[in-house]
């Protein structure tokens, strides 16, 4: 017997979208619950100087803001975050972090093998 094992979830900083994806079901056969993207276009700002730029920035805190607010409303019982090249490469990212512990959502910085790995795994 499959025993249920939602709500979880979640929320990738790339460098293109900011996603959250949440899953309920069983673990055999997760089923998406909730599954929302922003263009937020963190690795598609950054300029000359390495830094992302401070519009995509502040679109990507806001889908974080809006994204942390659904999670607390559906009851999570685990999310994970993750940030990935933009984030990782960019002058910036460790501020852009920061403002993220503000609102209350702590990604992991992911490595480019790590980010593979998930990519290869569909995640």
């Amino acid at each position: 017997m499959q025993v249920p094992f939602g709500p979880v979830g979640i929320i990738d900083i790339g460098s293109n979208s900011v996603r959250l994806v949440v899953y309920g079901g069983t673990e055999r056969v997760p089923s998406i619950l909730y599954n929302e993207k922003v263009m937020a276009g963190l690795g598609r700002t950054i300029g000359a100087d390495g830094n992302m730029s401070d519009e995509a920035m502040e679109m990507a805190l806001g889908a974080l803001a809006r994204f942390r607010k659904v999670t607390r409303r559906i009851g999570m019982r685990r999310l994970r975050t993750v940030a990935t090249a933009a984030v990782r490469d960019a002058r910036n990212g460790p501020d852009f972090l920061a403002a993220c512990s503000k609102i209350g959502i702590r990604p992991a910085l992911i490595s480019g093998e790590e980010e593979a790995v998930g990519a290869a795994y569909g995640v």
